[in-house]
């Protein structure tokens, strides 16, 4: 005898996009206290008014690329610019490119572009693409490695974007695509010519790295201020995350000399922590010191 049943059928759901986690809502800032990078700022601010302008529908260029020395922060001001601008962020790290099968690439590449407009129209938010190091990217080819069939067809796939101007966010304004990288003299020409890319070059002056510098150590005194001025002006040639990683050895010294004096619990420490304190300009310079001579070694 059959038994009829009644189960509901067995349906899963969708599994989670992989680019979830890579899209940043307007408010959701890379670094909320950071500076801003007076020159930078307008150049993106201008990229993005050229998306959204009618009169330039379809005839802005839609890449911009940013190139600069290493740790000067070019994604970061890329991505919190767009996101003070009212531009929601869809994040593209090269090495989401990678791929070992052929058309890999730019399957992916496809697939995050649908996510974006998918998103956009979901959302009713505009985008823009913020591509990190994509001179390190699959499109890159040097002496050493060459073209492949995945870095060509991710490069056509690029122009295309270009030229077609599709995908398109939710009200049919562009959705533009910044690139940043220390590099670009590896990347076809073509790509990134005249009518499809505009150029920035991030140069952080000597004043920026003041600023930063200053908000970094809050310098209570004039003669701290003094200390932080020499300082600056004597590694001025260090990039912008130099100085972030020099409050963070401060931090780490003050955090050795806790945990060698045996505080009872975490609660104390962190109220120790916190309590301000002068600062020791001796200790800040040889700190300065060691951190510029700091090097990556083999100890093969």
């Amino acid at each position: 005898m059959s038994r009829i049943t009644n189960l509901a059928p067995n349906i899963q759901p969708a599994p989670p996009s992989p680019f979830a986690g890579l899209i940043r809502m307007p408010g959701q800032l890379l670094c909320p206290d950071g500076i801003v990078f007076d020159e930078l700022e307008r150049a993106i601010r201008r990229h993005l008014f050229k998306q959204v302008l009618p009169s330039l529908k379809g005839r802005a260029e839609r890449y911009l690329i940013i190139q600069g020395a290493r740790g000067t922060g070019k994604t970061v001001s890329a991505t919190d610019a767009s996101l003070r601008y009212g531009f929601a962020v869809a994040l593209l790290p090269a090495s989401m490119l990678a791929s070992e099968h052929e058309g890999g690439a730019s399957a992916v590449l496809n697939d995050f572009m649908t996510f974006a407009a998918e998103t956009s129209r979901a959302r009713k938010a505009r985008i823009a693409i913020v591509a990190d190091d994509f001179d390190l990217s699959i499109s890159a080819a040097d002496s050493q490695t060459g073209k492949t069939i995945n870095s060509l067809l991710v490069t056509h796939q690029l122009q295309q974007l270009a030229d077609t101007q599709e995908p398109r966010n939710f009200d049919d304004s562009g959705m533009p695509v910044i690139f940043t990288g220390n590099n670009f003299t590896t990347m076809r020409t073509s790509l990134f010519r005249d009518g499809r890319a505009t150029w920035h070059t991030h140069r952080p002056t000597l004043d920026d790295k003041l600023v930063i510098a200053f908000q970094l150590f809050n310098p209570r005194s004039f003669e701290d201020r003094r200390v932080i001025e020499r300082l600056v002006r004597a590694y001025r040639d260090e990039s912008v995350a130099f100085w972030r990683a020099l409050h963070n050895d401060l931090m780490t010294d003050r955090l050795d000399d806790i945990i060698a004096r045996s505080l009872p619990d975490v609660a104390t420490a962190e109220a120790e922590f916190r309590r301000p304190v002068p600062l020791d300009g001796d200790k800040l310079w040889a700190l300065a010191r060691a951190r510029a001579k700091t090097k990556p070694a083999s100890f093969l």
